[in-house]
């Protein structure tokens, strides 16, 4: 159907384009109901690199850059199945991310937690934080680093509570109007179409010539010939040839 078709349809049925719109928003505001927002928290830690025997009381934030691959590396292990599965039972429903921060050359680790309510969040955070620490210590004990030489992580800042984000929200029910509106304005052009090709039958009906009826069939009875009477001369005659025959 081309657009000025079906612009002329919803002009001319605009009325149940109306109460098409009318219930569609119903649905929305149903579906609004039904979808919930989500509550985000997150925080970021740095990396600090050990002390040096040479000079124990240097400042450990000037020599940041050699650990940009470390922060990667301990990325990583926070997304293996064994850190994942134990992070699911502290929040069951919850997501969390963790990645390095690539508007810095520091070696600083992002920590994005997403949860259905404010608890979840808190709390998956809170243990997210804590198996990065503990990540960590565990990838240096493996290679045979003792704990004075190792690596540890610093938290630089976290979210004083979790925010609601209703991107999900409303990117559903965007796309849940868009789909209603477009059957609204589709049912509409349908409907409109039905009713000007029942009106058109009707009209061709009405036009139509009234079909012309034959004439009544008429029998006319045929009357028999009139057939003289004989007379009684005849009659005689008759029997004397029947006599003489018998």
């Amino acid at each position: 159907m081309y657009l000025s078709e079906l612009r002329a349809s919803l002009r001319r049925r605009w009325y149940v384009l109306v109460v098409l719109l009318g219930i569609a928003a119903g649905l929305c505001w149903f579906a609004s109901g039904l979808v919930k927002p989500t509550y985000e928290v997150k925080a970021s830690l740095v990396l600090i690199p050990p002390k040096t025997v040479e000079t124990p009381d240097a400042n450990r934030y000037l020599n940041l850059g050699s650990l940009s691959d470390s922060v990667e590396v301990l990325a990583r292990s926070m997304l293996s199945e064994e850190t994942a599965q134990d992070l699911e039972r502290v929040a069951p429903g919850a997501t969390y991310e963790v990645d390095k921060d690539d508007t810095t050359s520091a070696p600083i680790l992002l920590v994005l937690v997403e949860a259905p309510d404010p608890a979840s969040a808190t709390d998956l955070l809170e243990a997210a934080l804590a198996r990065v620490s503990t990540n960590l210590a565990e990838l240096q004990r493996s290679i045979g680093i003792d704990a004075g030489n190792q690596i540890t992580v610093v938290q630089v800042a976290a979210g004083p509570e979790p925010e609601v984000n209703r991107k999900g929200q409303v990117r559903v029910l965007a796309v849940l109007a868009a789909g209603l509106l477009l059957g609204a304005a589709l049912l509409t052009a349908a409907i409109d179409g039905l009713v000007l090709r029942r009106a058109q039958r009707r009209a061709a009906a009405e036009d139509a010539p009234d079909p012309v009826e034959d004439p009544p069939t008429t029998l006319t009875a045929v009357a028999a010939p009139d057939r003289p009477e004989p007379d009684a001369g005849e009659v005689v005659q008759r029997l004397r040839r029947r006599g003489l025959r018998g």
